[in-house]
Formats: C-alpha cells, structure tokens, sequence
C-alpha cells in the first residue's frame, strides 16, 4: 500500500467519519444528561416519600400516646380516687395502668403527679415487668420544666415535651434513656386543679420507628430539635449534644448554610454543595378539644434525609461508564465503518491489477524456490511442478502419474494413501526417484493435502529435496565408524582438560570397563599415579607440543579396572571442530614390545661379555647350533622394538 492510496483512505475516511462522530457524541451526552435528571427526580422523590413516611410514623406514634393519655385522665378509677379519695380504686388504677404499660411495651413510666408536683402513684416498666413504686420512693417533680408547662394548661390540653434524657434523682440516667413525656391536667369534682397525669415515652421507639421508614436512604436520616442537636444523628456520639452542653454537636455547626434552609422552612428540599437535603417539620403541638391550636412556645422536630454529593453524584453518574463504553464502541465502529468503506472505495479500482500482481509474485517465488515443487490430483497424476521439479523430472511430467518415476520397488503410495483419504493432513516421506537422465536420486517428500472450500481432497502439495549426497556421506559415516570400532588400538578423543568424548570399543573394553563408565572417566584417572603428578601443568605442556610439532608421541601406563597396569604409547594431535580443539589419540599396547626389549636387553649384555673375552685373547669353540639360535634370537627382538624397520 502506497504513501498516496493510504493518503486517500485517511482523508476520506475522516470525511465519513466526521458526521456519525458527532451524532454518536451527542446522543451520548443528551442520553447521560437525561439519566442524570430522571435519576435525581427518582432519587428526590425516593427521599421525599422516605421521609414522609418517617413523619407519619413519629406523629402516628405520639398521636397513639396523646389518646392514652387523654383516655386514662377521664379513666373512671382515676375520678373515684380524686373526687372521693376512695384508696381501695388506687389498686384497681395500678393494675389497670400495669396492664396497659405490658401491652404497649413502649411506655416507660405513667404517673399522676400532683398539684404540689409530690408523684401520687408511680408505675415503672422495666425488663418487660411493671414495678408499682412504694409512697417512700416517690419523689417530689415540682422544679421538672415538664411539670411547669403542663400543669397550668387548659383542661383538655396535651403537653409534648422535648427530646431529652430520662433525669432520676437529679443525674442523667445511665445508659441513656431517650424520653419524651405526654401529659394532661387533671381536675377534681369540684374544678379544683390536682396536677397532671403524665405518660414518660420511650423515644428510643419513636426513633427505632423513623429508622425502619426511612432505612431505604440513599445517604443518611437525622432528627433535630428545634436548635439543631442530633436527637438521632449520622454516628451515635453525635447525639445529645444538648445534654452535655456540647454546643459544637448541632448541624448548624456542621453545615451552617445547609442549617439555615432548613431551620427557616417547615418543609422542602435542595441540593447545594454538600449534597441532596429532604426535610419536614415534626410539630409537637398542644390540643384544645378536637382542635389543634398552635402557639409560639411550641416547637417541633425536623427529620431530616441527607444525601452526601459524592454518594448521590455517583448514582447519577452509575449509568456514565456504560454511556462512556457504548459511545466509545459506537465511535470504534464507526471509525471501522468508515475506514472499511473509504478502503473498499479505493481498493475497488486497483484490485484486479493488485491481484495479478500477487498472483504473479506468488508464482515466481515457487519458481525460484530451490526445492522441487509438485501438485498431484486424486489420480496421482502431476498436474503442477516448479522450474525446480521440470528440471529433474523432465517438460513431458505434467499428465504422469507419480508411480512411472519410482526406481525399484517401494510402499511410498502406502505412506501416501492416508494423506489423500484426508486422515492425515501432512505425511514425511523418503523415496528413490529416476531423474530425466536415468540417474538414481533419494528424494525427500514432504506432502500436504489440498481442499475446496467444501473440505474435500483435490490432491496434494508436495515438497521435495534430493538428499542423495548425504546418503551416501551418512553411508561414508558410518563406514569410518565401523573401522574406528574395529581398529586394534585404542582410539580416544578428550578435550583440552582431559574429559574423555569418544572411546571405540576397543578402548574401554581392553581396560575392564564398560562405554558408560569410562565416558565419566578422565585422563587422569586412567594414567598411573607417577604420571598425574602436576596434571594440570603437564597436560597444559603437552597442549603446547601439540600446538608447535602439530603431534606428540608419549608413553605412559594405564591403569586397568582391575588395577592391572598396562604400557601403552599414545600418539595424539590437534583437531579442531567447531573453533574449538580437542585432542584425538591412537593407543596401543606395547607390553610385548617392553618385555621382548627385556629379552634383547640381556642378549646384548651376554654378547658384551663375549667380545670382552675375544678382546682379552679368551678363545672359545662355539657350536654353531648355539651361534645359529642367537642369531635368531636376536633378529626377532630387533624387529619387535623396531617395527617399522
């Protein structure tokens, strides 16, 4: 491909690509944008009818407690023990109200406390069971706020107090006990005030209620009273600041500009830059008859649902990555698109030269390849052959079939036959071939079948070397190394450290050991010890002999595996393979050479001493028997220490 055909395809495959960018980049965002709006006003309308529900529990709850109370102010016991001071109906009111403290299981405490604020009866709930207090442990709740403000109410009025932490005997109880006390006034017979009747309220209810309703948040709820204390806040060591005069506990410390939205307002909701608010006015008002009257002492409780930026922005953005990966792939497609149809555009005009091209290129390089190439039908008939396969096989071989060139008898078309039933796909072949000339030459196949694009057999593919010289060098191989394993001396190749490489048989079997053992074996460990003195120096020594004279002739002892000594007479040289040198040496026993010198050796000290006599005028008459055998002798050991004399 061409500088300029690429030039062409890029320039118009951005043009085509420039348009369907642009639409795939704005839907995606017009898409990301429309989630974002459809998931905040879910998430705005899942947090509004949260806290909505958390409302309705908190007022349902207190609205459940006001009518108790309003009902056990006008319990008919109650009037006996006030108008007629009859204290047989006091036990009556105790199990009575006992009664109703089990069943509801969320009243802490009901009292009648009196106009002078002394508790007249006090039933305590705790573990499950009431507890009626003795008149000892009543106790005297006149400077109690709960008291002041309810008991000069109107008749008929109910008092909410405030959140705050259940008070005995003056100390904040421990673990704390969250309350909120309900109360109305009573009135004797007569009109006269005789205090209040009061219902203490677990608040840990009101709250456990509100945290079920609004348990689905995406973020946090909170309740907050009227200054902004966590009566139930995000972590509990926030809450009831208030009590532990701990002014920094309050969402207006925390938040100021969110605080004040919400402390201004009865109701709403607004993100800013904190996160997503849903809050409503929990009002705790008094009740006049039927009539909810509010006034400007009252105050009420805002619940609250926070959404904190990064919890909510990561909801919104849940469905980018998706988006992100939809246009990426979109934009990926597109790009494809358009190179595709820019390539096809272009390519379309230079196809047809392209492809005679190639198919020419193609042809050229089979006939170039020095190998023979030949394609054979089903038929095994050549229908096909390179410059290579014309050359050996002749012009006229296109049409023949394959068996006319086979030189004696063969099974290649057994080998073959799998390969074009489609059993195998590739099969390795050697066969003697007759060449145009009637020369013999071992052909080397390798054969691959060919297929339509249905999968049948057509034929085959078939590659071919002639390998008849390195037959014939392997047959010269292994020649020369039958001579070698025959040859009488012993003949072995060590590196330059003495390592043995190569034993023939004559070799290690002379010497007791087996091919395996003598192998791991050394020169060092098969020369006598009076010759590995200085090994390392020695062998070097003789290294450099061989690399000056071109060969050294040496003799030493070899030790057998049976610790027999053996003479021998090393003649070794330099040789080199592969740039790098061994020593290759042809040994031979000479142990009757040495005993025969022996022999010789005493022969001439006897004819030594003979001509000492003649020389001193000695005479003495010889056989010639006697004459004749030493002259013998003699012949045969002069030859056994000079062989090639």
């Amino acid at each position: 491909m061409n500088k300029k055909f690429q030039k062409d395809i890029s320039f118009q495959a951005i043009f085509l690509f420039i348009l369907p960018a642009i639409a795939i980049i704005g839907l995606a965002l017009y898409v990301h944008v429309s989630q974002q709006e459809n998931l905040l006003v879910e998430a705005s309308a899942h947090e509004m009818a949260l806290i909505n529900a958390g409302k309705t529990g908190m007022e349902g709850s207190l609205e459940g407690v006001k009518n108790d109370v309003e009902f056990l102010s006008h319990y008919h016991e109650l009037r006996k023990y006030i108008d007629h001071h009859q204290h047989d109906a006091k036990i009556d009111i105790l199990n009575d109200f006992a009664l109703l403290m089990k069943h509801r299981n969320s009243y802490d405490q009901i009292r009648w406390i009196d106009e002078t604020g002394m508790e007249k009866f006090r039933i305590d709930y705790r573990n499950g069971d009431t507890l009626i207090k003795q008149d000892g442990e009543l106790q005297n709740k006149k400077g109690r706020y709960y008291f002041q403000n309810s008991a000069g109410l109107p008749i008929g009025s109910i008092y909410v107090s405030p959140f705050d932490l259940n008070v005995e005997h003056g100390k904040v109880e421990i673990p704390y006990k969250p309350m909120i006390r309900i109360a109305t006034p009573l009135v004797d017979i007569h009109g006269h005030r005789r205090g209040i009747l009061i219902i203490n309220y677990l608040g840990s209810y009101l709250i456990e209620k509100f945290q079920k309703s609004t348990a689905a948040s995406y973020g946090t709820s909170m309740i907050l009273d009227e200054q902004g204390y966590f009566l139930k806040g995000e972590k509990a060591a926030d809450e009831w600041g208030f009590m532990r005069h701990r002014s920094d506990l309050t969402l207006g410390h925390r938040y100021p500009s969110s605080w004040n939205k919400i402390a201004s307002e009865d109701h709403g909701q607004f993100e800013d830059a904190q996160g997503l608010w849903t809050f409503k006015t929990v009002y705790l008002q008094t009740k006049t008859s039927s009539k909810l009257v509010k006034r400007d002492e009252d105050f009420g409780w805002k619940v609250v649902t926070f959404v904190p930026a990064d919890v909510l922005y990561e909801k919104l953005n849940k469905h980018l990555p998706m988006i992100f990966i939809a246009a990426v792939i979109g934009l990926f497609l597109a790009g494809i698109g358009s190179f595709g149809l820019a390539y096809l555009y272009r390519k379309k005009e230079k196809a047809l030269s392209d492809f005679k091209e190639l198919q020419k290129k193609t042809e050229g390089i089979l006939l170039s390849i020095p190998d023979i190439i030949m394609q054979v039908d089903n038929d095994k008939r050549y229908v096909w052959a390179n410059t290579q396969g014309l050359t050996f096989f002749g012009a006229d071989v296109i049409g023949h079939e394959a068996v006319e060139y086979f030189e004696g008898e063969q099974d290649t078309y057994e080998t073959v036959h799998p390969l074009l039933e489609g059993s195998i796909d590739s099969v390795y072949v050697e066969s003697w071939q007759r060449r145009h000339d009637g020369q013999k030459r071992l052909l080397a196949w390798w054969c691959q079948n060919l297929r339509d694009e249905e999968g049948n057999i057509t034929g085959a593919l078939s590659t071919a070397r002639d390998i008849t010289q390195e037959y014939e060098r392997e047959k010269v191989l292994t020649m020369q190394s039958h001579l070698l394993e025959a040859a009488k001396d012993s003949i072995i190749m060590h590196d330059l450290q003495g390592n043995f490489l190569y034993l023939n048989e004559n070799a290690w079997k002379t010497r007791g050991y087996t091919h395996e053992e003598m192998l791991k074996m050394s020169v060092r460990d098969l020369d006598a010890p009076e010759f590995t003195v200085d090994y390392e120096k020695r062998m070097a020594e003789v290294v450099d002999q061989m690399r000056t004279n071109g060969s050294i002739r040496i003799e030493v002892e070899h030790l057998c595996k049976n610790g027999e000594r053996i003479p021998v007479e090393v003649n070794a040289k330099l040789i080199e393979i592969d740039k790098k040198s061994y020593v290759l040496s042809s040994v031979r026993d000479i142990s009757e050479r040495k005993a025969s010198q022996q022999i010789l050796e005493k022969s001439e000290k006897n004819i030594g001493i003979w001509s000492n006599m003649q020389r001193s005028g000695f005479t003495v008459v010889m056989c010639p028997v006697i004459f004749s055998m030493l002259t013998r002798h003699w012949s045969k050991c002069s030859a056994m220490i000079h062989p090639t004399s």
